[in-house]
């Protein structure tokens, strides 16, 4: 059997966390500076910390690790994401968060009309 690539440990780690940490890690991915092997540094964050600075706090050593993976960087030896790696977190995190509500449509009872119901509107 075959070992995940670094990109497929990532896609995991983003499918593991809770919807709305996502949504705020997407947020932070769009507008801050984003780096890789560090939790922050003078003005730019991992996208963990993005999300906690956009509200959502959740710990996420799994996405941690596999983010830093995917940036080919160890820890404590922080730099910026390039935009390459930007460009599939931010991929990964639009697909699950589109997956999430795809699936919450298909779930949600279809609304019956009125007219179906035996009730008269506008009477």
């Amino acid at each position: 059997m075959s070992r995940p690539t670094p990109t497929d440990t990532l896609a995991t780690a983003v499918a593991r966390l809770l919807r709305a940490l996502r949504a705020a890690m997407l947020a932070a991915l769009l507008r801050e500076r984003i780096i890789a092997g560090a939790y922050v540094d003078a003005d730019g964050m991992c996208p963990l910390l993005g999300a906690h600075r956009y509200g959502v706090r959740q710990s996420g050593e799994a996405f941690v690790d596999a983010w830093d993976r995917f940036c080919r960087v160890r820890r404590g030896r922080g730099r910026d994401a390039t935009d390459s790696e930007r460009a599939v977190l931010t991929a990964l995190l639009e697909a699950s968060l589109f997956s999430d509500r795809r699936a919450l449509e298909r779930a949600a009872p279809r609304p019956v009309p009125a007219c179906r119901l035996g009730i008269e509107v506008g009477a």
